[in-house]
Order: C-alpha cells, then sequence, then structure tokens
C-alpha cells in the first residue's frame, strides 16, 4: 500500500518491479505482466505453461505453485478492486463510476477457469503495455504531481479494456472460424484431428 503525500491518504495499491514466482500469494489482485523468460506452474490445480510476452490475472483466492522457470522478467501491479470505481473527472475532482459495464475489465480475475487467467499477449501489443507498466510504476515511486492516482486509474482501466476487448475478438474469431469450416466441410465426415488445422488468434488460452 502506497501513502499519497499529496492528499495524506492510502493508496490502494503496489508495483512489484520484479516478480518472484515462487511466492506469489497475495491479499489482492494481482495483474502481472512476463516480458521475458518461461514459466511452468499449477493454477488451481490445473498445469500452466507461461512463455513471455504475456499477462497473468491472480487474486487472493488463485492457488499457485512454480515447477519450473527459465529467466523469467516480470513486473506486477496488486491492488484492491476498489482501487478502480473511480477516474479522473478534472484537475480538481473525480467522481464514482456508476456503470457496471466500466468494471467489466474485472472479469479475467473472477474467471473460474485457469486458463481463462493467462492472456498471450501479441507483439503489436507488447511495447503499448511496456510504456503503460513503466509509467504506472514510475508514478507509485515518484508521485509526481497531485494527480499521480488518478493516472494509474487510468491507464489500468485502459490495460484491462484493450484485453477485454481482444479477448472477445478471438471468441468471435474462433467461433467464425468454426462455422466457415463446417460450411465448407458440410458433406464431409468431421473428424476431430481436423479441428487442430483451423486457424487460431491470440488471446487468452
Amino acid at each position: 500500500m502506497q501513502r499519497d503525500r499529496y492528499k495524506d491518504r492510502n493508496v490502494q495499491i503496489d508495483f512489484i518491479p520484479q516478480v518472484d514466482f515462487e511466492n506469489l500469494a497475495t491479499t489482492r489482485l494481482q495483474l502481472i505482466f512476463m516480458t521475458n523468460g518461461q514459466v511452468r506452474g499449477t493454477l488451481n490445480e490445473r498445469p500452466v505453461y507461461l512463455k513471455a510476452p504475456v499477462i497473468l490475472f491472480l487474486t487472493p483466492q488463485d492457488t499457485w505453485q512454480t515447477s519450473e522457470v527459465h529467466a523469467p522478467a516480470a513486473q506486477a501491479f496488486r491492488f484492491e478492486a476498489d482501487f478502480l470505481k473511480t477516474v479522473p473527472y478534472s484537475k480538481y475532482q473525480e467522481y464514482q463510476i456508476k456503470a457496471p459495464a466500466m468494471l467489466n475489465g474485472l472479469a479475467p480475475f473472477t474467471a473460474p477457469d485457469s486458463e481463462l487467467k493467462v492472456f498471450n499477449v501479441q507483439r503489436a501489443l507488447f511495447q503499448k503495455l511496456h510504456q503503460f507498466f513503466f509509467i504506472m510504476g514510475s508514478e507509485v515511486y515518484s508521485q509526481s504531481d497531485a494527480l499521480w492516482v488518478c493516472r494509474i486509474k487510468k491507464y489500468l482501466i485502459q490495460i484491462l479494456k484493450v484485453l477485454e476487448d481482444l479477448n472477445r475478438q478471438h471468441v468471435t474469431s474462433s467461433v467464425d472460424n468454426v462455422l466457415d469450416y463446417i460450411y465448407a466441410n458440410y458433406d464431409q465426415k468431421l473428424l476431430w484431428t481436423t479441428w487442430s488445422t483451423l486457424p487460431t488468434s491470440t488471446g487468452f488460452r
């Protein structure tokens, strides 16, 4: 937890510049961005393979056990869900988010399936995420002005929104691929081995 020196309050967020995959337990939500290396482990009793670049969403209820690491480099933000309930309105005030849809970005944290908590980052998105994490990490430590908390909220919401949109596109694309295949091959016997030839896109695993 950070202390806001401008408003003399506790801010429910921490920046972890180097994630220790041997100890991921926390009482907060974690947004982990692995930029290098590989990690194998067990997430909620299911095997998971992380290969950079990748995003990992964790909650206090998730269980993680590392089995193998290869030079991983990762940063993380740990925060309370309530931290995102306000966004910048002007230089002088904040307003409460009234539309629940604006918090849909938290869905990956609460997904029941362990695989949905892993997002493979496209190379085109890598630089933007890296920039966001750098800015947010710098703001946590420097607190450059009285609006530093608002900026972190803004970037977090943008990151979660982008990942949500990309996942929705991935799901839609996968369904379209299946339908296209069926239409093109309706007169043939479908084999399970054939599905592996369908085109896929990067997204939640």
